[in-house]
């Protein structure tokens, strides 16, 4: 916030918010909910009616409640919210494989973030480092156990139905990161999965470079058992390139 304008100006009302919460005591045993005002917002006066909604979601929060969004109440009412589902299903992907992966000494990096934390490389060589715009930035980049400086693995999410075949802009997109990274398998997973329906399938080989498609069903009754299987997919994936190269 500081090259922000007004910055100043907000840190300056955030310091007076600060000390007047200075004087207020902490009830942790929660004894304020019992308040008839808090127990009903709506018996508050007409002048303090913007804190009606604020009460209300707040005792939510407090008492470990949550939002139903699939149905329409009149408990509490919240702004509409927008949600990036590609960016919700690209972390929620990196998540699972890094929960089911880590104790087999994989590392499942976030390619948005610039190395050694993320994965994000410049996409030429001898590229000048300060210079951002040319980045290769997969969702997904795995390395191997074996030899923790090897890329296992680099998978993109792409947030759309599987079709019979892998668009061709999607397949280059990998390509690129294969080049980048010295990877000899990438691929593309898709939140969608038939019954029966293979987790991993080999979309073909260019140049020595394995293209997968990678299925994971998002509406699966049983998710748990999903993610696991879905990250014992990869894992034996993993394996094989760990085989490949010793």
């Amino acid at each position: 916030m500081r090259n922000r304008s007004g910055a100043k100006s907000i840190a300056g009302r955030l310091a007076r918010a600060e000390a007047i919460f200075e004087v207020a005591s902490l009830d942790r045993k929660l004894r304020f909910l019992k308040h008839p005002c808090i127990s009903d917002p709506r018996k508050l006066p007409s002048t303090k009616e913007a804190y009606r909604a604020a009460i209300t979601i707040a005792k939510a929060i407090l008492l470990n409640q949550g939002i139903e969004v699939q149905r329409h109440g009149r408990d509490v009412m919240l702004p509409c919210v927008l949600i990036n589902m590609e960016d919700v299903f690209e972390a929620y992907l990196r998540a699972t494989l890094e929960r089911n992966l880590r104790n087999y000494g994989f590392a499942v990096l976030d390619g948005n973030l610039s190395e050694p934390s993320g994965a994000a490389r410049a996409l030429f060589d001898r590229a000048d480092p300060s210079v951002k715009e040319n980045r290769a930035k997969p969702d997904i980049v795995i390395r191997g156990s074996s030899l923790p400086s090897t890329v296992g693995v680099v998978i993109d999410a792409k947030y759309k139905p599987p079709s019979g075949q892998a668009d061709r802009e999607d397949v280059n997109q990998v390509l690129v990161y294969s080049i980048v990274y010295g990877c000899k398998r990438v691929a593309l997973a898709y939140p969608r999965r038939k019954p029966a329906e293979p987790i991993i399938q080999k979309i073909g080989s260019v140049g020595g470079v394995e293209v997968f498609r990678l299925l994971m069903d998002l509406g699966s009754s049983t998710l748990n058992e999903e993610e696991v299987s879905f990250a014992g997919e990869i894992k034996a994936l993993l394996n094989t390139v760990a085989s490949a190269t010793t």
